[in-house]
């Protein structure tokens, strides 16, 4: 895809990114506001068994066959399952202190569910409205479904990459923007590329924060969340032996290509996500 002016105007911003981060004028990490947690039977699992049915289904709400039943759910016809590890436990006796211990010796598989491979009463759900969000227009006209989900910890938010006939969409834990600007950025990162992977590599994460980072600064924020920024890509530059600004220098151009083909679309919709007053700030 040829670059377009904004992806000139991202790098030099993403310049200035990188000055602060270097000079540490960057604002302290603060807390991040949530939606209300619903009450999931997969809260109660470990992390990495709600990535993995995350990863499988593109939904964090997955239960059993017998749970869907117990909420007065059944499983649709043909649905594929998502496979969880359980452990395999096995009682001993412990030869110092006479009683018996559990003790792990493997591994199974549990076939689970996601909400919308099942049908029957509602689910109660707290419902929630994500509020007008910046750029929200971009993600209309790439198709994206942008939707609302109680915080069940973990993330604050994903971008589900389409899998068969499910369409991608971007679920949203919280309501800040730069959480939404993140995902946003996954989803033009892939436009861009092509052939991104569903799960967390380093450096998919790394552009993604570095893209959030600078349209939090073009476009305007309530507060600044470049503490939070900077601790992000801290945890993932550290996972690719790199420091930050070395981690940054690495994404810079394909986060200024993911930037501009954000504006770039911004500016083509017409969307309301952007003043006439923002416009001619990210244009200059």
């Amino acid at each position: 895809m040829p670059e377009n002016r904004f992806t000139e105007k991202a790098e030099t911003s993403l310049h200035a990114v990188l000055e602060a981060f270097r000079d540490g004028t960057i604002a302290e990490k603060c807390a991040v506001a949530t939606f209300p947690s619903p009450d999931l039977p997969a809260q109660k699992w470990s992390l990495n068994n709600r990535w993995l049915a995350l990863i499988q289904t593109g939904e964090a709400d997955c239960r059993g066959f017998r749970q869907w039943e117990q909420v007065g759910r059944k499983v649709i016809r043909g649905q594929r399952a998502a496979f969880i590890l359980r452990p395999r436990l096995i009682k001993k006796k412990n030869p110092d202190t006479g009683k018996e211990e559990e003790h792990c010796i493997g591994f199974g598989t549990v076939a689970v569910f996601a909400a919308h491979q099942t049908e029957g009463e509602p689910l109660d759900y707290t419902q929630l409205e994500l509020p007008d969000l910046p750029l929200i227009d971009v993600a209309r006209a790439w198709d994206i479904d942008v939707s609302a989900q109680g915080f069940v910890g973990g993330y604050l938010g994903y971008f589900a990459h389409r899998r068969g006939s499910e369409e991608r969409k971007i679920v949203l834990c919280t309501a800040e923007a730069s959480t939404f600007f993140h995902e946003l950025c996954h989803t033009a990162h892939e436009r861009l590329r092509g052939d991104l992977k569903a799960g967390q590599d380093p450096m998919q994460e790394i552009v993604a924060e570095l893209g959030a980072e600078i349209l939090r600064r073009l476009l305007g924020s309530d507060r600044d969340t470049s503490g939070n920024s900077f601790a992000y890509i801290e945890r993932y530059a550290e996972k690719k032996k790199l420091t930050v600004l070395d981690a940054c220098l690495k994404a810079l151009q394909e986060s200024a290509r993911v930037v501009g083909l954000i504006l770039e679309t911004a500016e083509s919709c017409n969307q309301n996500g952007i003043t006439e007053e923002e416009r001619e700030v990210a244009c200059a």
